[in-house]
């Protein structure tokens, strides 16, 4: 990575769609069908795919900050994580206020 370029994180449209994808996919190699994926479903998994997202900004974020202190690589690490975790800080309050619905789960084969 060269730039961190947050202005290409997908709109909620786009992972909706390609969440949705996903899960069928994961329902067809599970055996199960994809007919029981509901809207509540994929947007459960939006949730918490942007929850992770935050915790991926703050972990590279932080590495970033230890390699500006260790690395020998020409990279601008203190750049790097100020960008990490200035998108961490600008998402934190919108991601954090989604909420699952009740009954999204994913189903398995053992359920």
């Amino acid at each position: 990575v060269e730039k961190f370029e947050p202005q290409l994180y997908p709109s909620k449209d786009f992972q909706m769609r390609w969440l949705k994808d996903y899960l069928e996919a994961w329902y067809f190699e599970n055996e199960l069908s994809p007919e029981d994926i509901t809207e509540e479903t994929v947007e459960n998994f939006y949730v918490t795919v942007n929850k992770f997202a935050l915790a991926a900004h703050m972990y590279w974020g932080i590495w970033a900050l230890i390699q500006s202190a260790h690395s020998t690589l020409d990279f601008d690490f203190l750049g790097y994580a100020k960008d990490r975790l200035d998108e961490y800080f600008s998402k934190k309050e919108e991601f954090l206020s989604l909420e699952s619905k009740q009954n999204g789960s994913i189903k398995s084969n053992g359920s």
